[in-house]
C-alpha cells in the first residue's frame, strides 16, 4: 500500500500509549500543523523561517515538547493559514469511538449524522478517521485511499485510540478489496497491545479471525478464535458471532463433518436476514467442506441451491459456491448447469472475485489447450495472487495451474510460482482432469 507507509507503525502505537496523559489540545494542535504543512508542500524551514528553530517545529509535530510556546503557536497557524481558534478542531474521543460503534453493528444512520455533524475547520486525525467509516459504509474505496493518505502524514502524532483505529480502518479497508495479505501485515502491529475498550477488542479479534481464515493460518485463527470467545463481551452483534462460527465450523469441517452437518441442518436459514447473508454463505461452505470426498452429498447440495433460489439472490457469491461444487464433483452436467447460469450472471466491481473464479472453473472444465489455460491463469489470475486472496479460490488456482505446468513439463515455472507466492496451501483431494462441456 504505497499510501500508507508501514515503517514505525507500531512504534508510533507503543509511544502513542505511553504518552496516554500528554494534554490532548497537544496532540491535535500537533496533528493539524503537521497536516497543513504537509498540503502546502512547505518544508520544516520554510514553516519556521522567523518564528522559531525547524528543531523545535520537528519536535512539536512529533510531540516531542512538554509544553507549547503561545508566542509560537499563533504565528505558525498564520503562515499556514490556520483558525487560531483551534479548539473549533478538537473532537473529543467518544464521539470517534460512537462513530466506530454505529459502523461496526451496522448503524449507518447513527454514523451519517456524526458524519454530518463534523464542522471542524482543520484536518485531524478523529475527523479523518470518522470520514473513514462513513465513505467505508458507502463502499467509496477511492474516497477512503485519499484519507488514509492524509492520516499516514500525521500518523506520528495520533493519540492511541485513534491510531488504533486507523489500522483497523485499514484492515477493514484490505478485506473488503480481499487483500487480506495487506490486511495482516497492518493489523499485526496490533499484535499484544492492550486495547481496554471491549468493543474495539472483539473488532480486531474478528478481523484478526476473517484474515487468517482466507489465508489458511490455522494457529492465528485459533488463537483470535480463542481470544474472542474469553472476552465474553455481551455487547459482541450476534450476526458477527454467528458469521465467526461458520467461519470457524468450515475451518475445523474435515475433521467433525458430522457434528458440522449437524449443526448445518438445525439452522433454519429462512429466519436469517438478507443483510447479513454471510451467515449463510458460510454455513453452506462448511456444508461443503465437512462432505468434500462425498461426491453423492455434493451433488444433492448442488440440486438444492438450483431449487432453493434464495441462495441465489446474491448471484456471484453463491454461483461461485455452485462452481466450487462443480469443480468438486468433476461432471459434465453439472459444469453444464453452471454454463446456463453464468448467463444471467450480473458483474459489478464488488464482486469481480467470485465471477473471476466462475469463469476459471467453467474454462478448466472446457480447455483443451494446456496452453491457453496456463496463460489465462497466469495474466488472471496468479499475478493477483499477492493482492487478492480467498479461502476456496487461491488454493484452487494454484493447484490447477502447477498441475498444468507439469502437464507441460515446466518445471522450473513451478519452483518459480513456489517463490514467488507468500503462503501456499493444497487442497486435499481435489481432481486435476477436465471434462469438456
Amino acid at each position: 500500500m504505497a499510501y500508507i507507509n508501514i515503517n514505525g507503525l507500531r512504534e508510533s502505537l507503543l509511544s502513542s500509549y505511553g504518552r496516554m496523559l500528554l494534554n490532548e489540545e497537544t496532540e491535535y494542535i500537533a496533528q493539524i500543523l503537521k497536516h497543513q504543512r504537509h498540503i502546502k508542500d512547505y518544508t520544516l524551514q520554510e514553516t519556521s523561517d522567523g518564528i522559531c528553530c525547524v528543531s523545535y517545529l520537528s519536535k512539536l509535530e512529533n510531540l516531542n515538547v512538554p509544553v507549547i510556546n503561545d508566542d509560537f503557536l499563533p504565528l505558525l497557524c498564520e503562515r499556514l493559514d490556520i483558525d487560531r481558534d483551534l479548539s473549533k478542531s478538537f473532537i473529543k474521543e467518544d464521539v470517534l469511538l460512537k462513530a466506530f460503534k454505529a459502523y461496526f453493528t451496522h448503524h449507518y444512520d447513527r454514523l451519517k449524522e456524526i458524519y454530518d455533524e463534523l464542522d471542524a475547520p482543520c484536518f485531524s486525525a478523529a475527523s479523518g478517521i470518522i470520514t473513514c467509516f462513513y465513505l467505508l459504509s458507502h463502499n467509496d474505496y477511492k474516497g477512503v485511499k485519499e484519507i488514509f493518505s492524509s492520516l499516514d502524514v500525521i500518523k506520528n502524532a495520533m493519540k492511541f485510540i485513534e491510531g488504533t483505529l486507523f489500522v483497523y480502518a485499514i484492515s477493514e479497508y484490505s478485506i473488503k478489496l480481499n487483500n487480506y495479505n495487506e490486511a495482516y501485515s497492518f493489523i499485526k502491529n496490533l499484535d499484544e497491545i492492550v486495547i481496554r475498550d471491549s468493543y474495539l477488542n472483539c473488532a480486531i479479534c474478528e478481523n484478526n479471525i476473517k484474515i487468517a481464515f482466507h489465508l489458511r493460518n490455522e494457529i492465528r485463527f485459533m488463537y483470535f478464535y480463542n481470544q474472542l470467545k474469553n472476552i465474553n463481551f455481551l455487547g459482541f452483534p450476534n450476526d458477527h458471532n454467528l458469521i465467526i462460527e461458520a467461519m470457524y465450523n468450515t475451518f475445523i469441517a474435515s475433521n467433525f463433518s458430522a457434528m458440522i452437518n449437524d449443526n448445518y441442518d438445525r439452522i433454519d436459514y429462512d429466519l436469517i436476514d438478507e443483510e447479513v447473508d454471510d451467515i449463510k454463505y458460510y454455513a453452506l461452505l462448511s456444508k461443503i467442506e465437512a462432505n468434500i470426498l462425498d461426491l453423492d452429498c455434493l451433488k444433492k447440495l448442488f440440486d438444492n441451491f438450483i431449487k432453493n433460489e434464495k441462495y441465489l439472490s446474491k448471484i456471484p457469491k453463491y454461483l461461485a459456491l455452485l462452481a466450487y461444487i462443480a469443480y468438486l464433483v468433476n461432471e459434465s452436467h453439472y459444469y453444464n448447469v453452471l454454463f446456463d447460469l453464468n448467463k444471467l450472471n450480473n458483474v459489478n466491481n464488488v464482486d469481480l472475485i467470485d465471477n473471476r473464479f466462475i469463469n476459471f472453473v467453467l474454462l478448466y472444465a472446457s480447455s483443451l489447450d494446456n496452453e491457453e489455460f496456463v496463460e489465462f491463469t497466469k495474466e488472471t489470475l496468479i499475478n493477483r495472487m499477492d493482492f487478492e486472496q480467498n479461502f476456496i479460490y487461491t488454493p484452487i488456482y494454484k493447484e490447477c495451474y502447477e498441475n498444468a505446468l507439469l502437464v507441460m513439463n515446466k518445471y522450473r515455472d513451478v519452483c518459480l510460482l513456489e517463490k514467488s507466492l507468500k503462503s501456499s496451501n493444497n487442497i486435499k483431494d481435489r481432481r486435476i482432469y477436465s471434462i469438456n462441456i
